[in-house]
């Protein structure tokens, strides 16, 4: 699970490399537009990214995005000021 900088920079760039080594990448965002257009090109390749829109400042979000990530054992954040 991947979660944070949806400014088509580090996250995207990170998503990238660990799908590229054979991760499955389930990238988190708020907006589904964000995630879109980011992830489509990776996903146009055949990378296994899987977008995930859900607000982790909410309860639902937070289950919506663990649920999400099924029995994996690593998140990676990316955030920005």
């Amino acid at each position: 699970m991947l979660s944070g900088a949806a400014g088509g920079g580090i996250g995207t760039s990170a998503t990238r490399m660990l799908a590229e080594v054979g991760a499955t990448v389930n990238r988190r965002q708020p907006l589904a537009g964000e995630n879109q257009q980011n992830l489509a090109p990776l996903m146009e390749k055949g990378l296994p990214v899987v977008p995930v829109v859900a607000d982790i400042s909410t309860d639902e979000g937070i289950a919506a995005t663990m649920e999400q990530a099924g029995g994996r054992k690593a998140l990676f954040t990316v955030s920005s000021m």
